[in-house]
């Protein structure tokens, strides 16, 4: 075995610290919801959960990942900043947020959102690998 690098060690800590303070919103305890799609830039997939009256979209960046066989060295993804997302939610939103591990602060951020025609739209500020939106239902 080998020591993990600091840069690695850091990161695994980040990404530990952000799994534990959400799995409410992402783990074994939400709900998949299958149904809910977004609209997101190729390259960006989705997972969507429910649970606690939220809502949450976890993103995962492939964008500029030209072999995504996790058993082969790959490329990084490009950074996406200011990405769009339009979302049908199918029910009323109070509060939008983002949260993402490979960021500093690992804490909820509320961005800005509208809807228009039932679809909500909202800006992420910045992708880098991987992401969660919140969307606050009430329900």
């Amino acid at each position: 075995h080998q020591e993990i690098l600091p840069n690695l060690k850091n990161d695994l800590q980040k990404y530990y610290d952000f799994a534990v303070r959400y799995q409410e919103l992402f783990g074994p305890g939400a709900n998949m919801n299958d149904s809910l799609v977004a609209n997101l830039p190729d390259g960006i997939w989705q997972v969507t959960r429910q649970s606690l009256g939220r809502v949450t979209l976890s993103l995962v960046n492939l964008i500029g990942v030209e072999d995504r066989n996790w058993d082969k060295d790959h490329s990084e993804p490009l950074t996406q900043v200011n990405v769009s997302a339009r979302v049908a939610i199918g029910q009323p939103v109070r509060h939008v947020w983002w949260a993402s591990p490979d960021g500093q602060d690992l804490r909820l951020q509320a961005v800005a959102w509208q809807v228009d025609n039932n679809i909500i739209e909202v800006t992420i500020p910045e992708l880098d690998y991987w992401g969660i939106l919140v969307f606050d239902t009430g329900e």
